[in-house]
């Protein structure tokens, strides 16, 4: 007595073991079990008398997959999107080039700023208008690009030398933003610059002399003017005490330090405004 069936329980395991017990009752009526496996996952099962030719043990794993999830999955779903190139799977973002190359840095491979994959520095400059009563602050911080922590140094920089003294409090925190601005500044000075491609890349124009820069560069040829007048001012002020009242130590000190200084701030403004950084490799 022969019989057949068909075994579509919709999973791997549950087949299987549908085929076991249809293997273990062919077994016990003296049977051979013969499969044939349907397309879409399941299988035609017939039990025929033993010692048929055309009779053939149940495949280990007809699906040619591993145990585990149904080999069928669903076949109604839609298939899923392929994976980009490069990236570490659908939706996920491709790793930056700098990723290794840059992290030493201390900052990581994407500017908070304006958005630019390369390499980055975290940094905090400030920013203050004082208006005697009311002020007007703003911070930056984050990981930035070169170009973008050069920007916000000078700018800022710049503004709260000139505006951010007048009021009581103002005049407190420009004491404490000034030099913060120049610690962060003089921290990223080795940090090169993203190559041009990635600026593109972001969509971000290439601006060769921006704002900031032209008005770093003449406020440091003025200063440079002045501290020659200062200068000129100061050795005229030194030979005539000579002359007279003979040379203050002390004296000669402080005009010592405030000819060094009159000289560095511009001297630093123009090196900054035309100096540009290292490109990084592409």
């Amino acid at each position: 007595m022969t019989w057949e069936t068909t075994i579509r329980t919709g999973s791997y395991d549950g087949d299987q073991q549908a085929l076991a017990q249809a293997d273990a009752q062919a077994r016990n009526q003296g049977l051979t079990l013969r499969t044939t496996q349907l397309p879409g996952g399941g299988f035609h099962v017939a039990a025929v008398p033993g010692g048929n030719p055309y009779s053939a043990p149940p495949p280990a794993n007809p699906y040619g997959a591993p145990p585990g999830p149904s080999p069928y999955g669903n076949p109604y779903a839609a298939p899923a999107p392929p994976a980009y190139p490069g990236s570490g799977g659908y939706g996920a973002p491709a790793p930056s080039p700098y990723a290794q190359q840059y992290n030493p840095h201390g900052g990581g491979t994407h500017c908070d700023q304006c958005g630019v994959q390369g390499p980055t520095k975290r940094a905090t400059f400030m920013q203050n208008i004082g208006m005697l009563i009311v002020r007007f602050p703003r911070t930056r911080q984050g990981n930035m690009c070169r170009r973008c922590i050069d920007q916000y140094f000078w700018s800022y920089t710049l503004v709260t030398s000139f505006l951010g003294w007048w009021g009581m409090i103002s005049f407190i925190y420009s004491m404490i933003s000034i030099p913060t601005n120049i610690i962060n500044y003089l921290g990223a000075v080795r940090l090169p610059e993203p190559p041009q491609e990635a600026y593109d890349r972001a969509g971000i124009p290439t601006v060769r002399w921006p704002g900031w820069r032209i008005a770093t560069l003449l406020l440091g040829i003025f200063g440079a003017l002045f501290s020659l007048l200062w200068t000129a001012a100061i050795v005229s002020t030194l030979v005539d005490s000579a002359q007279n009242e003979g040379l203050d130590p002390m004296g000669v000190v402080i005009m010592g330090v405030f000819l060094v200084l009159g000289w560095l701030i511009p001297l630093g403004m123009i090196v900054g405004a035309v100096k540009r950084p290292k490109i990084a490799a592409a």
